[in-house]
This record gives structure tokens, sequence and C-alpha cells, in this order.
């Protein structure tokens, strides 16, 4: 009948949901995740640089407010993304999705709602169109997120090199 069909279909798109997303968690596609964390590293410096050369000019200094405000709305969905990827990695066990909180996953629970409120905090910069008054503020903010995003480049890295199969990972993320 149709509406068995339906069903067996929905399921058929459920595990494919299932596949795609446990297929990008960043441990089990970690150049992916290299690729996006170095994306950021790489803003990251660029925005440093436009920051530190606009000292008194008010047009290149409201280009580096406007640059920041993409920038860390951008950021920001990388890291919610990929803490949601880790999460659900870590709540992923035999087709369900259940959470036991043990000390890693309350780690990785903490980093997505501070993600979550991190993302909020930018939607409503973006919306508003207006960061910190302060180019001192907007260098440090981004100077800091130069290093975790170097950092997250370095752990990635790291997981990618100890991958025994090259092909599988390049496989990966060619999904």
């Amino acid at each position: 009948t149709k509406r068995g069909n339906a069903k067996s279909m929905m399921l058929t798109m459920t595990e494919r949901l299932k596949w795609v997303l446990h297929r990008m968690t960043p441990d089990n596609n970690p150049l992916l995740w290299l690729i996006l964390n170095s994306i950021c590293f790489s803003t990251s410096l660029i925005l440093i640089f436009v920051v530190l050369r606009c000292e008194d000019d008010s047009t290149i200094m409201k280009f580096a407010v406007r640059s920041y405000l993409v920038y860390d709305l951008f950021t920001t969905i990388v890291w919610v993304l990929e803490t949601a990827m880790e999460l659900y990695a870590a709540g992923h066990v035999d087709n369900d999705f259940k959470i036991e909180f043990t000390r890693s996953n309350t780690v990785v629970v903490l980093h997505m709602l501070f993600a979550v409120l991190f993302l909020w905090d930018s939607i409503i910069a973006v919306c508003k169109w207006k960061a910190h008054e302060d180019i001192d503020i907007v260098l440090i903010s981004v100077f800091i997120s130069a290093i975790v995003y170097f950092s997250a480049c370095l752990d990635t890295y790291s997981n990618y090199r100890n991958r025994v199969d090259y092909n599988t990972v390049f496989n990966e993320f060619m999904l």
C-alpha cells in the first residue's frame, strides 16, 4: 500500500540522516573539521590584520567592526555545529539517542550551551549591526578566537593523522 511505502521511505530517510550525521562528526570526519577550523583560524588572522590597520581611520574602523560581526556569527555557527556533532556522537548508540552523563559528555553539553549562548549574542549583534565601540575589545576577541581555532586545528590534525587508512578519511570527506 501507499501508506506502507511512505512509512518505509520515511524510515529510510531517517536512517540516511543518521548515517550522514554519524559521518559528519569530528571523530569520523576529521578532514572536514580541519578545513572548517582552518578557515576560521585564517579568517581570524585576516581580521586581526584589518583591525590593526584601522588606527584612527573611521572608514576602516567601520569596515573592521562590520567584518567582525560577520566573522563572529560565522565562527559561532561553526562552533555550534561542531559541538552539536560531538554531542550527537556522544549520544548515538545503536540507533538511539541517549546521553550518559559521563565527565567528557558533560563537558560537551557545557560546550554546546556556551556555543548556543554565544550564537544568540552574535545574532543579536548582527541584527543591530553594531559591535563593541572599543576596537581593542574587538582585537582581543579575535585574538582569543585565533588561539582557540589554532588549537582546534592542531587537535583535528592530530585526529586526522591518527587515522589508519587515509583513503577512508578522504572517502568519508567526500561522502
